[in-house]
Order: C-alpha cells, then sequence, then structure tokens
C-alpha cells in the first residue's frame, strides 16, 4: 500500500469519526433535553406515568402526567402530545 493510499484512508476515517461525534453529541442533548413546566393554578397534582405502569419506573419515558380536578363530579379527558414522551415539541402542543 503506498502513501497516498493510507493518508487518504486516514482522513476518511477521521471525517468519519468527526461526523459519528457530532450525532451522538446531538442524540445525547435531545434525549436528555429538560424544559422548564410551571404547573398553572389548575393543576391539583402531578403524577409520573408509572403510577399507571410500573415498568418504566426510572426510565426517559417516565414522564409527568398533570391531573385537573374540578369540584363537580363529571367526565374525564386526557390530553395527549405526542406519542414519545421524550419529544419535546409534542409536549409543549398538549400544554398550550
Amino acid at each position: 500500500m503506498n502513501r497516498k493510499t493510507v493518508i487518504r484512508k486516514m482522513l476518511v476515517a477521521a471525517l468519519g469519526l468527526t461526523i459519528l461525534t457530532g450525532s451522538a453529541i446531538s442524540f445525547y442533548r435531545h434525549r436528555n433535553y429538560a424544559e422548564p413546566v410551571v404547573a398553572g393554578p389548575g393543576v391539583t397534582k402531578v403524577l409520573k406515568l408509572s403510577h399507571y405502569f410500573e415498568g418504566i419506573k426510572g426510565s426517559i419515558n417516565d414522564c409527568n402526567i398533570y391531573v385537573l380536578e374540578g369540584t363537580e363530579p363529571g367526565g374525564t379527558m386526557m390530553v395527549m402530545g405526542g406519542s414519545h414522551p421524550e419529544e419535546p415539541a409534542c409536549r409543549l402542543a398538549a400544554w398550550i
């Protein structure tokens, strides 16, 4: 193998590692994003999703559930923003 081939392979490998590292950092930040949430006056209690399904306790999918209870008996409604709790934009849509 000549010197130019070795240098070319090393440059391609370095470029690949740089792209991989950048992708890994971006993925880590996305999975660990913590947006501030201030519960409004109507929120009577805050539970974790693991309150209903213990299998996700302690995982990233163990998201908060905000309960709003009125003084009169009535129906129950669930508002869900997206199907994956770790997607901040979907949760924001439900909060708004």
